[in-house]
């Protein structure tokens, strides 16, 4: 199967150098969208070979963050005959990733998405990543099991609509988006932030063709504990890393990286 990975990165560069390490082998492409201010970003798609699109588009100073006008210029650059992850820069994925989904038969008429776990420190990262649960998932040999003393994420549930994938993981494939040579399903576009766009891109599915797949159970990594929604205007979070090397929160940040300093979901979704 050729799988494509699209991640939005803007000031999450401190969050995808760890999701690169982890996740780059699983993916036959891993595109990233970023801006020609993000150095930290570009730095690391360079360093972990990640194709890069820079662009200023869906990008107003102070204004606005349109992520899902983002989010449509990379799938844009994406084969319209391989299967399409729409991944938060801050998502860590099982090393079983590329197996499950070779097992799970899947319809490329279908919408998936993915569980998660809530680390909200570099402490409980490392104590997780180290505890060798990324590369066994299993507590015995039929039992797939969440890590204990993590948060389980939310399922994002729409009334008279049903669940939805959101946009920290949501896949399908490229041929769901065309017929007859005609793009029929865009990502939405007209909103000004990193909020509500990845669930009106899931209701363009029937509730018959978004489905759960409990094989893989994600990691969403946090640098503190902070509300839903507190990066959704632009980076307000402390960076990610060690105590020693990590620095202070910056406040008010721009999506641009304007400002006086740097989900669920994100502005990396």
């Amino acid at each position: 199967m050729l799988l494509e990975a699209l991640t939005i990165c803007v000031n999450y560069g401190d969050f995808l150098a760890v999701a690169a390490e982890q996740n780059r082998a699983l993916f036959d492409r891993w595109l990233v969208v970023t801006t020609p201010e993000d150095e930290e970003t570009r730095e690391v798609c360079r360093h972990f070979n990640l194709d890069t699109l820079i662009t200023r588009e869906g990008i107003t100073p102070g204004r606005e963050f349109n992520k899902g006008l983002l989010v449509e210029r990379g799938l844009q650059q994406l084969s319209t005959e391989g299967w399409h992850w729409h991944l938060d820069a801050d998502v860590i994925l099982p090393a079983h990733t590329r197996q499950a989904l070779q097992m799970a038969h899947l319809d490329p008429e279908m919408i998936y998405g993915f569980d998660r776990v809530m680390v909200r420190s570099w402490d409980d990262w490392c104590r997780l990543r180290d505890s060798g649960y990324l590369q066994r998932q299993w507590r015995a040999t039929y039992e797939l099991h969440f890590p204990p003393g993590f948060d389980l994420g939310t399922r994002w549930i729409v009334p008279h609509s049903g669940w939805v994938p959101i946009g920290f993981s949501q896949m399908w494939h490229g041929s769901a988006e065309h017929w007859r040579g005609t793009r029929v399903k865009g990502y939405p576009t007209n909103h000004t932030s990193s909020s509500h766009t990845d669930v009106r891109h899931s209701l363009q599915w029937d509730r018959r063709r978004r489905a759960l797949l409990p094989e893989i159970i994600t990691v969403h990594l946090e640098s503190e504990p902070c509300p839903v929604g507190s990066n959704w205007q632009g980076r307000n979070t402390q960076r990610f890393g060690p105590p020693t090397l990590a620095a202070p929160p910056r406040e008010n940040s721009r999506p641009d990286g304007a400002g006086s300093g740097p989900g669920d979901p994100n502005v990396s979704m």
